[in-house]
């Protein structure tokens, strides 16, 4: 049997050996949290956390909570992840309905850790660094936000990025409405018009081509531009407006089909959410036709 004073030396190294580990672990999460910086105005960070990878995320992941002090929805935003290996992605979360983050809202975003290459780019390929260099600390950048009336904060090439892809939105858009409005008048059933709609959607689902006018415009704005990146990021924004209509096309589609939206004709889908949103959506959608 060990002595008093034995057994107080046993019990006093567990506890160093533990207060030890519980150090370096505390230790280890403060230095994974990522150096932060900010180059907007309206953009406040509310908090950071780095959350390890699971079967719903399979990559291990930073979640930032973002404040919009604006008044005005944003849009997009264009964020750099510097990995501690030097490999940097660069994310484009957007969206214009819901906005990524509302007027004087919050919102999460999640960021994966960068791997051994980068996995993340612009529309045209851009990347946010040209060489890996690696450093002691992660880095997570807001480089601009993209605002839904088309004003931007932040690093101007970047934002050209953003906005470009919300014009390329608002341009297919308003070839959507057009389309959509002489086949809603053309006094065909319901299944004729959807058909017809459908499928002249789809003939140029695949490939949009930017208006030429549009990617003047743009290029007049964003002088310093490529304009291979300017092309790429209108062709990406009516892309994701094409997809947006078809998905909510399709949804009305079933729902009639199953009787869920008996007595609601398809001039009246139209006219409601302007084939923005799911006509159940409790939150409704804003009529921007």
């Amino acid at each position: 049997m060990p002595f008093p004073s034995q057994r107080f030396d046993f019990i006093a190294r567990i506890l160093i050996t533990v207060g030890a580990l519980f150090l370096i672990n505390v230790s280890y999460a403060r230095a994974a949290l990522p150096r932060l910086i900010n180059k907007t105005k309206s953009l406040s960070v509310v908090s950071v956390a780095e959350r390890r990878a699971s079967p719903e995320f399979p990559k291990d992941h930073y979640v930032l909570r973002l404040r919009n002090d604006s008044s005005i929805p944003v849009f997009g935003l264009i964020v750099s992840v510097l990995g501690r290996n030097g490999v940097c992605d660069l994310h484009t979360p957007r969206s214009f309905w819901p906005p990524l983050i509302s007027a004087n809202g919050m919102n999460d975003l999640r960021l994966d850790v960068p791997g051994n290459e980068a996995a993340w780019a612009g529309p045209g390929g851009e990347g946010c660094s040209a060489k890996p260099k690696p450093g002691p600390k992660p880095t997570v950048a807001i480089d601009a936000v993209d605002f839904v009336n088309g004003t931007y904060e932040g690093d101007p090439s970047k934002a050209a990025i953003m906005e470009c892809i919300r014009l390329g939105e608002v341009s297919e858009r308003q070839r959507i409405v057009a389309l959509v409005t002489r086949d809603l008048d053309s006094g065909q059933p319901d299944s004729q018009k959807l058909a017809a709609i459908t499928s002249e959607i789809h003939a140029t689902e695949r490939a949009p081509i930017p208006v030429p006018s549009l990617v003047r415009s743009a290029m007049k704005r964003f002088p310093f531009a490529h304009k291979n990146a300017v092309e790429q990021g209108l062709y990406e924004g009516a892309q994701d407006q094409n997809v947006l209509f078809l998905s909510n096309l399709k949804i009305y589609s079933l729902e009639f089909s199953n009787g869920h939206l008996r007595g609601t004709t398809l001039n009246e889908w139209w006219k409601s959410p302007g084939g923005e949103c799911d006509l159940l959506s409790p939150q409704g959608c804003p009529n921007r036709n």
